[in-house]
């Protein structure tokens, strides 16, 4: 079984996780954590008030047989996360705000989240004009995993980071 981020490829075989997506977009990760992990509670975390093509009613009849296990936070980021407890989460993904200064404050606030031990992870460690979220991945941890992964259907070359909280 084959996710479409690597970095989330370290879960297969973790039980009951509990999880959270900063940036969903259409759903289209989720759906494919929800499909091939065994996550019990998934955080979905956009700002789908200010898209201008995704709502957040298509992302949930997206994944409506999931719902279930959803908690839908629906804001920026740099809000939401005081609805998660410290050290609720197995693992957060991090895909909202590219630029410097949102990837770094996402880093910053969702990391507490994450227990020891837990999956700290993100896309587009180095795509051309996503140059700010290498620069504050590298500032905040040392020894960044990191893999190239292709976006389908569009084939955009990505490459995801992760790293393992001590």
């Amino acid at each position: 079984m084959i996710l479409n981020r690597p970095s989330l490829q370290n879960l297969i075989g973790k039980k009951d996780l509990i999880g959270a997506e900063v940036g969903v977009k259409a759903g289209k990760n989720a759906k494919d954590m929800l499909e091939k992990l065994d996550i019990k509670k998934l955080y979905l975390i956009d700002d789908w008030a200010s898209a201008k093509v995704y709502r957040k009613e298509g992302v949930l009849i997206h994944l409506d047989k999931f719902k279930d296990k959803l908690i839908i936070l629906n804001g920026k980021s740099s809000k939401m996360y005081v609805n998660i407890e410290d050290e609720e989460l197995d693992f957060v993904y991090i895909d909202a705000d590219h630029r410097y200064k949102g990837i770094k404050n996402d880093i910053k606030v969702y990391y507490p989240k994450v227990k020891m031990g837990g999956l700290v992870a993100g896309h587009d460690y180095f795509v051309h004009k996503n140059i700010g979220v290498m620069k504050a991945v590298d500032e905040a941890f040392d020894n960044v995993n990191s893999a190239f992964c292709i976006d389908k259907p569009v084939k955009l070359l990505c490459k995801d980071w992760w790293v393992w909280k001590k």
